[in-house]
């Protein structure tokens, strides 16, 4: 499935609007509690992140999550809690099960390596500002 990069303006109105793979998905948590967001498609990112201050709104209890620590882009720790929730991807039939880290995040989600990339074999046409999805078949799940 083919998707179009969203655009957003910059701080400077003179500058042109960055394109960016922005996805809409929606996450499934305890009690089937339900959240729709948009998640940027980040191949940088080695897990599936979502900003803490959403656990409350699935239903997730941070302190019966498994703590650690990950290495953020500007090479300080950052700590998270992780959980296995569900994810339904636009325009897909099927949710996956995914590993998710809640920690500080300056955007709502960045769908990383671990889960994401694991579930889906992505291609970024950049030049065309479009990206496109396609179900990696698997024997195991998470």
């Amino acid at each position: 499935m083919k998707y179009d990069y969203l655009g957003s303006p910059q701080s400077d109105p003179a500058k042109p609007w960055r394109w960016r793979p922005w996805l809409e998905v929606q996450f499934i948590g305890e009690h089937g509690k339900k959240l729709k967001t948009v998640g940027l498609v980040d191949s940088g990112a080695d897990e599936i992140l979502l900003d803490e201050k959403l656990a409350p709104v699935l239903g997730v209890d941070l302190e019966k999550c498994e703590h650690g620590t990950t290495m953020g882009i500007g090479g300080e720790q950052q700590h998270f809690r992780r959980t296995i929730l569900d994810l339904l991807v636009k325009h897909m039939e099927e949710p996956i099960r995914v590993p998710v880290c809640f920690t500080k995040l300056s955007v709502a989600c960045l769908l990383g390596q671990e889960g994401f990339f694991d579930d889906y074999k992505v291609r970024f046409e950049r030049d065309h500002k479009t990206f496109e999805l396609v179900p990696v078949k698997k024997s195991g799940k998470v």
